[in-house]
């Protein structure tokens, strides 16, 4: 325990690699490039953040997270705002690579998977790809780096409103929505699918399968104490 404590202080220095992660933030949008107005903005918020909790650091994602609250909010309310997000349970988890909790958490969403879609879940196993390989990016970023943005705006605000739940909702009915492609695509053209998602995806069709996922929080809390 006296290890495992010490190894999760101390990561101050990991500011470092704030700068290199700025230009790379929504890097269509050239607000957070270098001569753009909110790259200073970006880069207070994360090293504020790397202060606040320096068990944490800074983690590659995290810029992601304070853009999408800078682009609505002043300097200091995304600043409260993201270390309110990020203190939560399931983005703490993934945040510090808390492995025995992401583990729990990919194991919910294996049984998700073969409950909503067992095709899709076959295909993906037989082809040796794990939750793994996409949901930890999917996770660490809120699907902002992964959806468009107006898309990923609004799964965050049923988020934010609803609970963790909502997160695995829309993680698979993002496999859904492109169930037919998973399921004859090969090895090489799913890891590369499902980490680089079309850059346009339709609003109204990927939430009216959201619509049809049967989970809500309370399901979800259950599913986490049965895999725990």
């Amino acid at each position: 325990a006296k290890n495992a404590q010490s190894s999760d202080i101390g990561r101050e220095d990991t500011v470092e690699l704030i700068p290199l992660d700025l230009p790379r933030t929504f890097p269509a949008l050239t607000f957070f490039s270098q001569d753009g107005p909110y790259h200073p903005l970006l880069r207070q918020v994360l090293e504020a953040y790397v202060c606040y909790r320096p068990d944490v650091g800074y983690v590659q994602g995290m810029s992601y997270i304070a853009a999408m609250f800078l682009l609505n909010l002043d300097v200091y309310e995304a600043f409260v705002t993201m270390a309110n997000v990020l203190n939560r349970p399931f983005m703490l988890c993934f945040y510090r690579m808390d492995t025995d909790r992401m583990e729990v958490y990919m194991n919910i969403f294996t049984h998700l998977m073969m409950k909503h879609m067992p095709k899709v879940a076959k295909t993906l196993a037989s082809q040796g790809i794990t939750p793994h390989m996409y949901i930890i990016d999917w996770a660490l970023t809120l699907f902002s780096k992964s959806l468009p943005i107006d898309v990923a705006v609004r799964v965050w605000d049923n988020y934010l409103f609803e609970g963790e739940h909502f997160l695995f909702r829309s993680a698979l009915a993002l496999l859904k929505l492109f169930s037919f492609k998973l399921e004859t695509g090969t090895f090489e053209e799913n890891l590369q699918f499902l980490t680089h998602l079309p850059e346009e995806i339709d609003e109204d069709e990927i939430f009216s399968w959201i619509d049809k996922i049967d989970l809500n929080q309370e399901k979800f809390e259950r599913l986490v104490k049965e895999k725990s």
